[in-house]
């Protein structure tokens, strides 16, 4: 292996600079190192099936900075370790023409670890503009009613919260809502769609997206909240007793799972499900996610790093309808629901719904009426004109700016004069999702003294830029 490192100067390199992070994280660095010769070994290789298995490395290298700057990735140092085994076991080569198929399982479990070894911050949501609805066929008037149904649906998602048609704008946006019809499409409805309960689903699929634009100004119109596409992730933990007890993980063909997703699309709200595998296993039984014990939910979740946890139990009633009780973590706050509804759709997407509200609360921009709030920031950290371009397309974009003006550039440091919708903790909610601008921190000249009231004597809030 030395010798494969040794010719290949830029393995070299990657292996020198490997070690540039032992300040921050040395076992990171260790890792990093191991990945290296890995690297090296496929790139030594001719056989073409493990060539593509290097964009996976690069990705790998990618997420190894992490363990130094952000605390949380330490958590998942041993499900990295554990990755890397399998790497190994992937690469394995003995002489003999490797398949691939040899090693399908261990590539699955290694993409599965892959996902939990990052923080799972805030996310950008997409498909906001999107929805979809059920109508009889496929002629004008259906379409407006189709439109009808998902314009409001819309509106909830971008706004947080239900809207009722009773608004004076969304009423008069009701009556013409086709016309705010960017594409639709049609969609015969799937035989599969018509099992679990649901044979009386007849008609077409209506698939709509609205145009953003209006949406936008029909939300300010109207007063209504609104909500960023930058938006904090929700681990589901649910338990199912359908006959038999299963906790619904990711990749489980299950017609819940399909139901939790769809109802995440249709609330804007990004979602994790666990793996279930044998850590959360022993971190959490059945028996206690049934029993709705917080304590194992919440050790379970600990490797996900989602800003919120969802936990429910789900019967199937002899009725025929589904129950469910839910509980809601969210800043060290607990809610809890009990539901009751026809379908197993209708009843996630209530709790999905209950969980999605709480969150709005924190970060959706509610209407005062009051003149946008003034701000002075310096971003620290600009090192070149892609930076520059980035930082001020980032705080354009964010839902709680309503003006950003550059007013001052000095070597690495930007200054901007900002008008917000919103607080000045709002924005630093929001900023605190993705950690691209993370607050620099301030030295205390004395035990009584705020922070935060200190710097605001003193001058502009400085944030650094992580790109």
């Amino acid at each position: 292996m030395r010798k494969i490192i040794e010719k290949d100067e830029k393995v070299q390199r990657m292996y020198k600079k490997a070690f540039a992070f032992k300040g921050i994280a040395p076992l990171g660095a260790v890792f990093f190192s191991y990945f290296v010769r890995i690297a090296a070994f496929v790139r030594e290789s001719k056989n073409k099936s493990m060539k593509a298995l290097s964009q996976l490395f690069i990705l790998l290298r990618a997420c190894l900075p992490l363990w130094g700057k952000q605390a949380s990735g330490l958590v998942h140092l041993k499900a990295l370790g554990r990755l890397f085994v399998l790497l190994r076991a992937c690469l394995s080569f003995s002489g003999k023409q490797t398949t691939g198929l040899v090693h399908l399982k261990a590539l699955g479990q290694l993409i599965i670890l892959l996902s939990v070894c990052l923080p799972a911050w805030g996310k950008q949501i997409t498909g906001l503009y999107d929805a979809k609805a059920l109508v009889a066929d496929q002629q004008a008037q259906s379409r407006l009613a189709g439109a009808q149904q998902g314009l409001l649906e819309v509106l909830q998602k971008v706004s947080g919260f239900p809207v009722s048609a009773e608004n004076p704008v969304v009423a008069r946006s009701l009556k013409i809502a086709d016309q705010y019809l960017y594409q639709f499409s049609y969609a015969h409805v799937e035989k599969s769609e018509a099992i679990e309960g649901q044979s009386q689903l007849k008609g077409d699929w209506l698939n709509m997206r609205f145009e953003g634009k209006a949406i936008q100004r029909m939300v300010k119109q109207a007063n209504l909240p609104r909500w960023g596409t930058n938006r904090p992730t929700m681990l589901v933990w649910l338990a199912i007793d359908d006959g038999e007890r299963k906790i619904i993980s990711d990749g489980l063909d299950h017609v819940v799972h399909e139901a939790i997703l769809d109802g995440a699309q249709r609330r804007g709200i990004p979602i994790i499900l666990p793996i279930y595998d044998l850590e959360d296993s022993i971190k959490l039984p059945m028996e206690q996610l049934w029993g709705m014990f917080s304590e194992g939910v919440l050790s379970a979740s600990e490797r996900y790093g989602a800003e919120s946890i969802l936990m429910a139990r789900v019967v199937k009633t002899d009725e025929g309808q589904w129950t469910g009780r839910w509980r809601f973590h969210f800043r060290d706050k607990e809610y809890d629901y009990e539901f009751i509804e026809e379908t197993l759709d209708a009843l996630v997407l209530s709790g999905l719904s209950a969980g999605s509200q709480v969150l709005a609360n924190a970060f959706a921009l509610k209407t005062n009426g009051l003149s946008a709030n003034e701000l002075r920031l310096d971003i620290l950290n600009v090192s070149n004109l892609n930076h520059y371009a980035a930082v001020v397309k980032y705080l354009e974009k964010l839902a709680i700016t309503k003006q950003v003006a550059v007013v001052g550039v000095k070597k690495q440091q930007v200054s901007f004069d900002l008008s917000l919708n919103g607080s000045f903790e709002q924005l630093e909610q929001t900023l605190a999702l993705d950690k691209k601008l993370v607050r620099k921190a301030l030295p205390k000249t004395d035990e009584n003294e705020d922070p935060d009231m200190a710097q605001a004597l003193e001058g502009p809030v400085q944030f650094l830029w992580q790109p």
